[in-house]
């Protein structure tokens, strides 16, 4: 498919750190597309970023911009807009639940490696119940936060530079993470070879087929807006492709692990926000949760064992 490119019309981000190249979906590698809006400067209310256009793979579902927009350098993620309100003890006690549920299936505690794991919140969740934990995260920023926050050691790396050998993880941890990430099934197929057979991924995504995002689109539509709101690639919090309940299932089978649950989950929106749109879309999440089709993703996944 042949789209406008919005890249000839002015931009309102610095345009020196973005590289615009063309790209196939980075899931399936399929090559056609299909126009979902376009994202970011002119396409705005508030301006931020660059103007992308984004589209969605028609075989299997997954959100990306077309052309990409590739950064020079990761200092994007060293802006104070990206850094959003934290609150510690809920990321703490969200990790713990979560693994509680990876023991019940894993039939007990073991090595667990968090990639992406930011301020190293699941590290502090692991010591306390008893897992072997390894947390990775390229953010410099958050390693020293981690260190002085919590005592817990989080190495600055990707994971294919950590030298982790094949089949030694019992749990791998992708939350919020892989929208992030501009080559998604190197990484899923790196975690999915670090695992033990039988050995469980837990990742977690936005979900951009929820209601709030539908009832968005819908509305953008009527004002005759070719703009969209799904993904953020040139501004915080750098969204770069989007996932659906479809797009998510694909990428794990392709990678070679088993889907075992998939689910959505209600994203905390102020129904008392002071504008209307925000209030809107906070009572929508709340209709979403009902029935299945609310903002965060959530993914449990098996590499399947070894046969006798």
């Amino acid at each position: 498919m042949s789209v406008q490119s919005p890249c000839a019309l002015p931009q309102t981000r610095d345009r020196e750190h973005w590289i615009l190249r063309p790209a196939s979906c980075p899931v399936c590698g399929e090559t056609a597309s299909s126009f979902v809006g376009y994202r970011g400067g002119w396409a705005h209310s508030a301006g931020k970023g660059i103007a992308v256009t984004v589209v969605r793979c028609p075989r299997c579902g997954l959100l990306y911009a077309q052309p990409t927009a590739f950064p020079r350098d990761l200092s994007h993620y060293d802006e104070d807009g990206y850094f959003g309100p934290y609150e510690p003890a809920a990321k703490i006690s969200a990790a713990a639940a979560t693994l509680a549920t990876a023991a019940g299936l894993l039939g007990g505690t073991g090595r667990m490696l968090d990639i992406g794991c930011g301020r190293g919140e699941s590290l502090v969740a692991a010591r306390r119940a008893g897992w072997t934990a390894r947390g990775l995260d390229p953010s410099p920023r958050f390693a020293a936060e981690g260190r002085e926050l919590f005592g817990v050691q989080i190495e600055c790396a990707e994971i294919h530079d950590a030298e982790i050998d094949s089949a030694s993880v019992d749990l791998v941890l992708l939350s919020g993470v892989l929208e992030h990430v501009y080559e998604p099934m190197a990484l899923l197929t790196e975690a999915a070879r670090v695992l033990r057979p039988g050995g469980l991924v837990v990742v977690d995504v936005p979900n951009e087929r929820s209601l709030v995002q539908r009832a968005a689109q819908a509305y953008l539509r009527t004002r005759a807006r070719d703009w969209t709101l799904a993904l953020s690639p040139t501004f915080p919090p750098y969204h770069v492709i989007g996932f659906s309940r479809r797009a998510l299932r694909f990428a794990l089978s392709s990678a070679g692990l088993e889907t075992l649950e998939l689910s959505t989950y209600a994203l905390r929106l102020d129904v008392h926000a002071t504008g209307r749109a925000a209030r809107m879309a906070a009572r929508l999440e709340l209709v979403a949760q009902r029935i299945g089709a609310a903002s965060g993703l959530l993914a449990w996944a098996r590499k399947p064992a070894l046969e006798s």
